[in-house]
């Protein structure tokens, strides 16, 4: 996919949620997102914290609470200038759907 298209990936998925993997594995390249960052194959972007904030404000609490961080920050970003405004945005959890 990164080889087609611009890939934006929040911050919180690059260094965190991507690394699923058991620790005495290596994490296969092609979901190793801090080295793919690194190397600009994919751009690392990243919410602060008062665009996380205008994002649960637009939910009731409960439902708030079950968005994973990194679908948060993703959706987050989706109302800001960092990524393009013609991003899709891809996720599996239903909940942040």
């Amino acid at each position: 996919m990164i080889t087609h298209y611009e890939v934006f990936v929040p911050s919180i998925v690059v260094n965190d949620e991507a690394l699923f993997q058991k620790k005495n594995r290596s994490i296969p390249r092609d979901i190793a997102l801090p080295e793919l960052a690194l190397n600009k194959e994919i751009t690392e972007v990243t919410a602060t914290s008062q665009e996380l904030v205008c994002l649960f404000n637009r939910f009731d609490e409960t439902f708030g609470a079950q968005i994973h961080k990194g679908e948060a920050e993703a959706l987050a970003l989706l109302n800001t200038d960092k990524i393009p405004t013609e991003c899709f945005y891809c996720t599996g959890d239903k909940i942040a759907i």
